[in-house]
């Protein structure tokens, strides 16, 4: 499906920019108000919902990125993922003084 809808917009790359920044943005929106909901944050001024759905969005990015033009298949891709993104999460936070 991925590689039919690049194949579409080969001709149109400012429809497949502009589908994929709707995209990007609506689905991040959904997770953010997820997370908040999920944390118990809603109207909180925390960036942490917003910076865990971008963590998310980005992840789903990259997986069918990959899947969709590298060699890897996804289950290699998956494991990839599994394994980044608690490295990314266990970092120290650097506290705004």
């Amino acid at each position: 499906m991925l590689t039919l809808w690049r194949r579409g917009a080969a001709d149109a790359p400012e429809i497949h920019a502009r589908v994929r920044g709707e995209r990007v943005h609506e689905l991040t929106a959904a997770i953010t108000d997820y997370c908040a909901k999920s944390m118990g944050m809603i109207g909180s001024d925390d960036p942490t919902p917003r910076i865990l759905a971008g963590l998310v969005v980005g992840v789903e990015m990259a997986v069918i990125e990959l899947w969709g033009r590298s060699e890897f298949n996804l289950p290699e891709i998956l494991e990839a993922a599994e394994a980044t993104v608690p490295d990314l999460t266990h970092k120290k936070r650097v506290r705004r003084s």
